[in-house]
């Protein structure tokens, strides 16, 4: 008997009981690239070759019975090499450390996830109730289907997830119907009451999300489309972590929360309160999107797959500006946005995204490849996408303080268009190098101006012709601005490391650009962009990638520059060339 009840307990303990699992990759990532690491593209001297790993680890105990969930998920990258900066020991990003012969060890790991998963309680009383799992802790974003297009990332907060199926049954096809909510602390406010002290102009910002996933009843096996329908809201008070709230720094214009000394204070502030978000400095920022996914079988002539995204950004903001000044300053007889009447405005933005992805696949039959049944066997696969996106920008004449149609989406990790490009987004092999001069990752578009873009992509699988999976990419892309980039514009920092495109413009500051300038925008060619890769899978947990991509840089890339002698020189944008190569571990 005591053997008998000893394994039953020894059984229950294991069913309830925790299973731990650990998971991850390690990358190992080396780069050689130029006129791609500083931010100015008409200097092509920054050629450099790097390597550098990351691994990303996760842990998780899952109690299955139960559905209950925690997650612990690290990070930590280092540089091949020390540069004896110990802050940022990578070029053109920042990395957690180097292994050098001397020092065989890291300063920081990053916890990218930590957070509990469980099905909140429900009445067998009140079927009527959505099932509804909750996600508390730092996680990352559950928001839109296509990433990086309004929030991706982490944060730290409070999803929930709610299955309509169950509930309620409004047609006979319900995969995937769902309401999904989310509330971010994007900073917190810990300085007490008015007046705060100086530095302490962070306000309680939380962002929240709301959206209803509904498949239409058309055809589950040959027509099937899956919208999404999103409400988004940012409350902000004072200074906002980035991306969040740079409307001011996206835009090339004084950085968001604090600017040099005395130049945007309004009368008996501190310093170190100046700059266009202080305290009592609000911003009411809304999004309405559309968001979805169009699947079409076509049988044996494959599948066709579209993927629109529609985003309506409206947003009031309080701004603040030096005070009025005499038409005799340098700020000018034209009393630009650097120069209001008053110490504060009110901005107002209205803009919009629009990304639309399109493709076809077919394995096997498209290629003449034989079908055994219905089932076709493995073999060569081609892949064929389509992309076009647009975003609005501003005339390089216009006062953003007043209004803007700038798109500022919340956090986007860096990642719009990851895996269209090499260097005008981060790249699909190396994810930290490309972006860094221009921030159209980030920012979506270019500074003020807005952004359009086409491009292609083609991806063979030979399966067929190779003992193991093997893929080629092709890949290849122009992109344009909405509104001219005032190339003239200058700093006033002497040979600024950044394009003309992160410059306050010249018809707003003229004080920084060259003289007979147009006070008008130049250019709106950014650039052609062309890649080929490889991806060679080897073994079932190690892929080796490898890509080579070019850049012809367009006009709208070129730049002002302020010489030592303080003459400012206009240079031409330059091309840029980028090769990586990773190998890859998954466990």
């Amino acid at each position: 008997m005591a053997v008998v009840l000893g394994h039953a307990l020894s059984a229950r303990a294991q069913v309830l009981g925790p299973k731990i699992t650990l998971s991850g990759v390690i990358d190992s990532v080396t780069t050689a690239a130029s006129n791609v690491f500083d931010g100015d593209y008409t200097r092509d001297k920054d050629s450099a070759w790097t390597a550098r790993s990351r691994g990303r680890y996760r842990l998780t105990a899952d109690v299955e019975p139960l559905q209950l969930l925690a997650v612990l998920e690290l990070e930590v990258d280092f540089l091949w090499g020390d540069t004896g900066n110990p802050s940022d020991t990578g070029r053109g990003f920042s990395l957690n450390g180097a292994f050098t012969p001397t020092v065989n060890g890291i300063d920081v790991i990053e916890a990218k996830s930590f957070y509990v998963e469980f099905p909140l309680p429900r009445p067998h009383s009140a079927p009527w109730i959505p099932y509804t799992t909750a996600r508390v802790g730092g996680q990352p974003f559950r928001t839109t289907l296509k990433p990086s297009v309004l929030a991706t990332g982490d944060y730290a907060g409070v999803s929930l997830e709610s299955e309509i199926c169950g509930a309620w049954t409004f047609s006979l096809v319900c995969d995937d119907a769902r309401v999904s909510f989310t509330y971010a602390q994007l900073d917190e406010s810990l300085a007490g009451a008015r007046p705060r002290p100086p530095g302490g102009d962070r306000g309680d910002d939380f962002f929240t999300f709301l959206a209803v996933t509904y498949p239409i009843p058309i055809d589950r096996h040959a027509f099937r489309v899956v919208p999404r329908l999103f409400w988004a809201y940012l409350d902000a008070e004072g200074t906002t972590a980035a991306p969040a709230r740079c409307r001011i720094a996206c835009a090339g214009l004084p950085l968001n929360g604090r600017d040099p000394p005395g130049t945007q204070a309004p009368p008996g502030a501190p310093e170190a309160t100046t700059g266009n978000f202080r305290p009592g400095s609000n911003e009411y920022r809304h999004y309405f999107g559309v968001d979805g996914t169009v699947e079409i079988e076509l049988g044996r002539s494959g599948k066709i797959h579209i993927d629109p995204t529609a985003i309506y950004m409206t947003s009031t903001a309080d701004v603040y500006g030096r005070p009025g000044v005499p038409a005799a300053s340098p700020c000018g007889p034209e009393r630009d946005i650097r120069c209001p009447t008053g110490p504060r405005q009110i901005s107002r933005a209205r803009s919009w995204l629009v990304d639309l992805r399109a493709g076809w696949y077919c394995y096997g039959p498209c290629l003449d490849e034989t079908w055994v049944g219905d089932v076709v066997r493995l073999g060569s696969g081609i892949h064929l996408e389509g992309l076009f996106m647009w975003t609005p920008g501003d005339a390089s004449q216009h006062n953003l303080f007043r209004k803007n149609r700038v798109y500022h989406p919340i956090d986007t990790d860096s990642d719009y268009l990851n895996g269209w490009n090499e260097i005008l987004a981060t790249g699909s092999v190396d994810y930290l190098t490309g972006n860094s001069a221009h921030g159209m990752g980030e920012n979506v578009g270019l500074g003020q101006y807005g952004r359009l873009q086409v491009g292609a992509r083609l991806t063979w699988d030979a399966y067929q012709y190779w003992d193991r999976a093997l893929s080629v990419h092709l890949k290849w892309s122009s992109a344009w601005t909405d509104e001219k980039v005032d190339t003239d514009a200058g700093s006033p920092q002497q040979d600024n490391q950044s394009g003309s495109f992160g410059n306050v413009p010249c018809a707003l500051l003229e004080a920084n650009c060259r003289p007979g300038n147009n006070r008008r925008g130049d250019a709106s060619y950014i650039g052609t962009e062309t890649s080929i890769g490889i991806t060679y899978q080897f073994h079932r947990n190690i892929v080796f990638d490898v890509v080579g991509a070019y850049l012809f840089a367009g006009p709208a890339l070129d730049s002002t520059v302020r010489q030592a002698d303080g003459v400012l020189v206009k240079r031409s944008a330059k091309d840029a060339q980028l090769a990586s190569a990773r190998l890859r571990f998954r466990f």
